[in-house]
């Protein structure tokens, strides 16, 4: 049998050299790693670890609530009278319902520069 011979890379009238099939099943492993991890980080914000952040965001805003003065990221301090407010620039900042600043001492104002 001249000629015949049984060449076990030759497939489909393709030489492979051994890699592309490695290839392949390489891409298939690290595109399902992938999905794995993805699909973990959705599972966590989904369930119980979202209630978590909701809980703690919560207790930050209460802790800010409408009646106080000097809330972090604000400009707005508790001063005397109205007169050192304007003389720092700034003007009163209309007190809650209740008349008073639940953080301002008892007869200051609060003041918004």
């Amino acid at each position: 049998m001249i000629g015949l011979s049984c060449d076990k890379r030759y497939i489909k009238g393709e030489i492979m050299d051994g890699k592309k099939g490695m290839e392949l099943s390489l891409n298939v492993i690290i595109v399902a790693i992938v999905l794995f991890i993805v699909m973990i980080i959705l599972v966590a914000l989904f369930t119980g670890k979202m209630g978590g952040i909701r809980k703690s965001l919560n207790k930050t805003e209460s802790q800010y609530s409408q009646d106080k003065c000097q809330i972090p990221g604000t400009d707005r301090v508790c001063v005397i009278t109205q007169s050192s407010c304007e003389n720092r620039g700034g003007f009163v900042y209309e007190a809650p319902q209740g008349g008073k600043w639940s953080d301002c001492y008892l007869g200051q104002i609060c003041c918004s520069q």
